[in-house]
């Protein structure tokens, strides 16, 4: 027997005496993503729902710099369909560094001024990705490595644990167009992955690097997910081609996810809906959040300085006294500088106009 709709699924009738769900459209397709992967959880695995920020670029334009976006003519956030053949492009995930510094500043105070309690962890990793040995894209190999110090003083990477990661689903939103003088704008990447232990070991002869990563990671806490902002140091198999990145990932708590699902599954009470649309609302304000610009506008002091002293202003005084300063007018300043606003009052004569204005000539360099 099915479980009666919660309120968020079954909303006020329309007048076309339909009822449609109020959930968020997004949370409705990451629901069904978790749903269709949901087989995981019986396996054994972990599923993992995770949130990057980034920017969605034109495969044509992928050697541009990180601030080339596509630009498509939404003014809103939109679902991208994924493996679309008639729209190519891809996913670069990372913030500029001056971004990703102003943003975990603002989470920082925010923390400090506003009591916004989370947790603050750091670590230091190595993720080392193999290719599996049947040649598939779907379960890759990744040993990580936690850096240790020997009893003889020395720093090491020693290994932790190995895992095959299985990436599922990805969903992509890009959003909207932004006035460029209200900052920069980034996109969001929905992925649905799981991550299983394993026994394997890595061999040369079976198994080949395809990415050295290298992670300086602080994660904050807020109990439902976790804000990951991490340094990385990526290489493939040539370690001369290194590239640096500045990542930020919110991930949502697995326990939290799992317990929901499953009492989802099985047609009992449920927040999976809230957990999502609260999951991804967060997502989008730490999009915000890092689009906003660095320095907020301010305020010119008040009084304002006084301006520095202008000679053309004393010497236009002497020259006229008791005359009222000009309202606009700045080259009588310059003529009293050079002791001619006393000629130009009287009426010129042919050929001394010229000469009057000689000096403004060379002033403006004409």
């Amino acid at each position: 027997m099915a479980a009666p709709l919660l309120p968020l699924e079954n909303g006020p009738s329309t007048i076309f005496n339909q009822k449609p769900a109020l959930i968020d459209p997004v949370a409705l397709e990451v629901g069904r993503m978790l749903e269709t992967h949901s087989q995981v959880l019986r396996t054994q695995g972990n599923l993992e729902l995770e949130v990057r920020l980034g920017i969605l670029k034109s495969v044509k334009s992928s050697s541009a710099p990180l601030n080339s976006r596509v630009d498509l003519p939404i003014l809103s956030e939109a679902m991208l369909i994924p493996r679309c053949e008639e729209f190519h492009y891809r996913f670069q995930a990372g913030l500029p560094p001056e971004i990703y510094a102003a943003l975990l500043q603002k989470l920082e105070i925010m923390r400090r001024d506003h009591h916004v309690d989370y947790a603050v962890s750091s670590d230091e990793c190595l993720d080392v990705t193999y290719d599996p040995e049947d040649g598939g894209r779907q379960s890759q190999l990744r040993v990580t490595y936690h850096r240790q110090t020997t009893p003889e003083g020395e720093s090491r990477w020693f290994p932790e644990k190995t895992m095959r990661k299985n990436r599922y689903e990805v969903l992509d939103l890009f959003t909207g167009r932004s006035a460029p003088q209200r900052g920069p704008t980034y996109d969001l990447r929905v992925a649905l992955s799981a991550e299983m232990p394993s026994d394997a070991r890595p061999r040369p002869n079976t198994h080949t690097v395809k990415m050295k990563r290298e992670k300086q990671r602080k994660s904050l806490d807020f109990k439902a997910w976790r804000i990951d902002f991490t340094t990385v140091r990526a290489s493939g198999a040539d370690p001369k081609d290194q590239q640096v990145s500045y990542e930020v990932e919110l991930e949502l708590n697995s326990q939290m996810l799992h317990q929901n699902l499953e009492a989802k599954l099985e047609n009992k009470q449920h927040k999976l809906w809230e957990l999502l649309m609260d999951f991804l609302n967060t997502a989008r304000d730490l999009g915000r959040l890092a689009a906003e610009l660095p320095r907020a506008w301010q305020m010119p002091p008040s009084p304002l300085p006084p301006l520095p002293p202008d000679e053309g202003m004393a010497a236009y005084a002497a020259q006229l006294p008791g005359k009222p300063a000009p309202l606009i007018g700045h080259y009588l300043y310059r003529l009293a500088e050079k002791g001619d606003l006393r000629r130009a009052r009287a009426a010129p004569r042919d050929g001394e106009l010229s000469s009057l204005l000689s000096p403004l000539k060379r002033g403006s360099g004409s």
